[in-house]
């Protein structure tokens, strides 16, 4: 089983999953990547969405490749 909560939904012609692993939060890379091999997602299509205490409440920021400022989760 997978260490996720998963919901489904489409967008148009294009799928969409959302997953919300289950696990700890240093752990949660292996949820993911057990998600994206039962689907058979390449790692290119995933799309990560997390919290961010830095920024201001309703501010959004998004960003491509770059490091994780040495937090481990």
């Amino acid at each position: 089983s997978l260490a996720a909560e998963i919901a489904e939904t489409d967008e148009g012609d294009t799928r969409l999953l959302l997953v919300k692993p289950q696990t700890f939060m240093n752990l949660s890379g292996q949820a993911v990547g057990a998600v994206l091999k039962k689907f058979n997602i390449a790692p290119a299509k995933l799309v990560v969405f997390h919290d961010e205490v830095e920024l201001d409440n309703g501010v959004v920021r998004h960003k491509f490749g770059g490091g994780h400022k040495g937090h481990n989760g």
